[in-house]
């Protein structure tokens, strides 16, 4: 195969795994990835992945390929809170949740943290879209509920003061709805106190 073949197949998509070029060329050589890497043409995303170096490092690249190469998983947490600007600062990290065990990643666009939740806790998430990625993340309720059922160092309205939230985005009576119902699903004593305490 060569490399322009590899671009036209996955270019768009910007990553690529092993197994996707052994698929459209069965005897695909893997010293060829080296070779290309040498020329400055992809780097190495994670083992078995790569990416084209022409691709942006930007947040919906990121949340895409963090989809991808850990799967079934959906951007939550502090990284989906910051996406939607509920909190201030940027995580350093991309974290999602999933089925499979807790895992971490580095890539040369920052680290991927995955956080492992019961398959009855994954619900909530969207599908966002877009001409230049595809992803999952959960919805702004979703991402709160997955926080403080994750971290019970959350365990009070004064310990939420940290997350310095934007509370008028959960000012909607139906947002409102959503949380309290939300947390009643999660099934946590805890987190749904937290809650009750901190949008009362």
């Amino acid at each position: 195969m060569r490399y322009q073949e590899l671009y036209e197949k996955f270019g768009q998509q910007g990553l690529f795994s092993v197994n996707e070029a052994r698929a459209v060329e069965s005897d695909f050589h893997r010293p060829r990835l080296n070779e290309w890497m040498k020329k400055g043409y992809i780097r190495k995303f994670i083992r078995n992945y790569y990416v084209f170096s022409s691709v942006p490092a930007d947040e919906r690249f990121i949340f895409s390929a963090a989809n991808r190469v850990y799967a079934p998983s959906y951007i939550s947490l502090q990284s989906a809170l910051a996406f939607y600007e509920i909190i201030p600062d940027k995580p350093f990290s991309v974290t999602s949740l999933s089925t499979r065990k807790t895992k971490s990643f580095s890539t040369p666009f920052g680290r991927l943290i995955y956080r492992k939740a019961a398959v009855k806790h994954f619900w909530g998430y969207d599908i966002e879209t877009g001409a230049d990625a595809v992803f999952m993340i959960a919805r702004p309720v979703k991402a709160l509920l997955d926080l403080l059922y994750l971290e019970p160092r959350l365990n009070s309205a004064e310990a939420m003061k940290e997350l310095r939230l934007d509370m008028k985005r959960f000012e909607a009576p139906d947002l409102r709805k959503e949380l309290f119902s939300g947390a009643e699903k999660m099934g946590n004593p805890r987190v749904l106190r937290v809650i009750k305490e901190v949008f009362k």
